[in-house]
């Protein structure tokens, strides 16, 4: 999303076939701030964002801030995967 620039735009675009979309940023201030970006430009698009899953995970995963860390938690989240329905 952040490396070539313009990555909000272009997810705009790439996610206009959708009308609700799950975003998992990272977890750090860097992720709220474009979280919020996103949550603007998407919701301009007429598009929902799911945000229960972001807030499960960090609920879950305290201290955990970049998404790719996540994989820690993999045991844990596969014995839980009944009470994500």
């Amino acid at each position: 999303m952040c490396g070539s620039g313009g990555g909000t735009k272009r997810l705009a675009i790439a996610t206009q076939e959708y009308n609700k979309i799950i975003v998992l940023f990272d977890l750090d201030k860097r992720g709220e701030r474009l979280e919020k970006t996103i949550k603007s430009k998407i919701n301009y698009a007429g598009i929902t964002i799911d945000y229960s899953t972001r807030i499960r995970i960090k609920s879950i995963a305290g201290g955990v801030s970049h998404i790719e860390d996540l994989i820690k938690f993999a045991g844990y989240l596969k014995g839980m995967q009944g009470s994500f329905s």
